[in-house]
């Protein structure tokens, strides 16, 4: 019986040292490529930190930029307000000065007035330096009943050389029938679209009387104050104003007309 501790055979014995030296450079390839590996990921790591820290950083300049231009818009619909609240003071005084204009004009016709003729030059001379021409102011309609509702209000400082104003209209009795819209910016008449699709007014009025009471009016917004009016075309009866009110445009680059 042989001996098992006797020495194996030379080609034995050398493929058992190769099989060896084969496992140990397998081992030794396997811990380099995970410390490649490993490195790998702490560089991926790092570049993910900072790709991190640069969007926290963007963030927090998209959260200061929208804090600022919300600061910004709430300035400039100030600064509307302003303009606007200036529009109706300006309106009230022209008001206040035509009824103060009335009465003077009385007086003048009494007996008091006749007295003092003689300043009667003088108050010309002053009413001629003071005047200026003006835009012919919109001639009134009669008014009628209509329940209405703008979705783009022409009460604001317009931004371009012409507005888009929509909305819906309908009278408040239904035995009539609006034909057509206009606008009219002090002397200057706009035609407009009606009969277009509002679903939100024949959803929320029930005594809606046509089922596309829409409509649609582009007109000129010269710079200066003017008078705006709406008007609405009823069958057998004409025009009919549904609103007015003075309106203020500011006189931007692009809206200035030339001389």
């Amino acid at each position: 019986m042989p001996d098992s501790r006797s020495p194996l055979p030379h080609s034995l014995s050398d493929s058992a040292e190769e099989i060896a030296l084969r496992e140990a450079w397998f081992r030794a390839q396997t811990v380099l490529e995970f410390l490649d590996f490993k490195k790998t990921i702490k560089i991926l790591a790092q570049e993910n930190e900072q790709l991190r820290a640069q969007m926290v950083e963007r963030d927090t300049q998209i959260h200061l930029l929208n804090l600022a231009r919300l600061e910004d818009s709430n300035r400039l619909n100030a600064s509307f307000k302003d303009l606007e609240d200036f529009t109706f003071l300006l309106q009230a005084a022209e008001d206040q000065q035509s009824v103060l204009r009335q009465k003077w004009d009385s007086f003048r016709s009494s007996f008091s007035g006749k007295l003092l003729q003689p300043l009667a030059a003088a108050e010309q001379a002053v009413r001629d330096w003071g005047s200026k021409p003006r835009r012919p102011a919109t001639q009134p309609v009669p008014a009628a009943h209509f329940t209405y509702y703008l979705y783009t209000p022409p009460y604001r400082i317009y931004r371009e050389s012409s507005f888009l104003l929509r909305g819906w209209v309908f009278l408040e009795r239904g035995e009539k029938k609006i034909e057509t819209v206009r606008v009219r910016i002090d002397d200057r008449e706009f035609p407009g679209k009606y009969g277009l699709e509002a679903p939100d007014a024949v959803a929320q009025n029930a005594a809606v009387s046509n089922l596309r009471p829409g409509f649609e009016v582009r007109f000129d917004t010269p710079p200066g104050r003017h008078q705006f009016a709406l008007e609405a075309h009823v069958a057998e009866e004409g025009w009919r104003s549904i609103l007015t009110h003075p309106i203020w445009v500011m006189p931007i680059a692009g809206n200035i007309p030339s001389k």
